[in-house]
């Protein structure tokens, strides 16, 4: 699952006001100015001061509609809380449980049909902001590549120790990311 703030990108949700004031988002200041179509910050540049400019997010895959009725109904019941302020993006689950032998991708969980057919939101904008429009680096897909040492669990494979290295970077040293990232760059 993925989850998100309401009002981090537009439509925004009623009675909310993101970072730019109200009639805006957290990652969008209502400018009608679009996204880039790529990053164009490098991952080190994400580390280094001053901070690198900001550009507007865009979600570009609707959240799917069974999504948001039932994020207006935990939203309704959470009234008040801190939880009131976040909805669930995406649940992605294998097609057959307990099978940690098969892998997380496409053909092997739900959802998982290839685009154009899959067109709900498959990715957390501001976490995967320019991998929205490929299910190919969905969720299971990409912490699949993790499985077997840290239990699809990244935060264990790259920070559980002090990082000698970037954090960008510390994550791009292990084979297997590379191989995945070569792979979608293929498709």
């Amino acid at each position: 699952m993925t989850f998100e703030q309401v009002d981090n990108v537009p439509p925004l949700q009623p009675g909310t006001a993101g970072a730019f004031g109200p009639g805006t988002s957290n990652f969008n200041d209502g400018t009608g100015i679009p996204m880039p179509g790529k990053n164009p910050h490098s991952l080190q540049r994400v580390l280094e001061a001053p901070t690198a400019a900001p550009f507007n997010v865009e979600r570009l895959k609707p959240i799917h509609a069974s999504t948001k009725t039932t994020n207006a109904a935990y939203r309704a019941a959470l009234h008040g809380t801190v939880w009131e302020n976040y909805q669930l993006v995406a649940t992605q689950w294998p097609r057959v449980p307990d099978s940690p032998s098969n892998p997380g991708a496409p053909p092997n969980t739900l959802p998982g049909t290839p685009p154009p057919k899959d067109s709900t939101a498959f990715a957390n904008v501001t976490l995967e902001t320019f991998d929205q429009k490929s299910v190919f680096t969905s969720c299971m897909a990409c912490h699949n590549v993790t499985k077997g040492a840290t239990d699809f669990l990244w935060s264990l494979k790259d920070h559980a120790y002090p990082a000698k290295l970037s954090t960008p970077n510390l994550i791009m040293k292990y084979p297997a990311v590379r191989a995945f990232g070569s792979s979608l760059k293929q498709q």
